[in-house]
């Protein structure tokens, strides 16, 4: 359920998620968990799309193994970075799917205000 809409280009983050065993996999994948917690974000006080994708962010930042995204980042831009900037893409990728699949549940309405 991606729609495009924050994340233009999803390799990165798909080729993450192929070199990742089924147990990381999981634990990093869109989860109820997920939706409950940008429910509450919203519900508490409306927050820009900007502040939201900053927010989760950091939340999934932590899941990320920095080896695995360093060398998802190469096989899909052919780009070497450190670790740092990989875990940063490969997240942020990751809380732009979140939003994009909250949207199409209709959890939350994303505008470009």
């Amino acid at each position: 359920m991606s729609t495009g809409k924050l994340v233009k280009d999803y390799r990165p983050l798909m080729e993450y998620l192929s070199l990742s065993a089924p147990e990381h996999r999981n634990r990093v994948l869109p989860s109820n968990k997920d939706f409950d917690v940008i429910k509450s974000w919203v519900l508490e006080k409306p927050k820009k799309v900007s502040e939201l994708i900053r927010e989760l962010t950091n939340v999934k930042k932590v899941l990320i193994d920095g080896e695995l995204a360093v060398r998802a980042v190469e096989k899909a831009w052919g780009l070497r970075m450190s670790e740092d900037l990989a875990i940063k893409e490969i997240s942020e990728e990751l809380a732009g799917w979140v939003l994009e699949v909250s949207e199409e549940l209709g959890l939350i309405k994303l505008s470009s205000k």
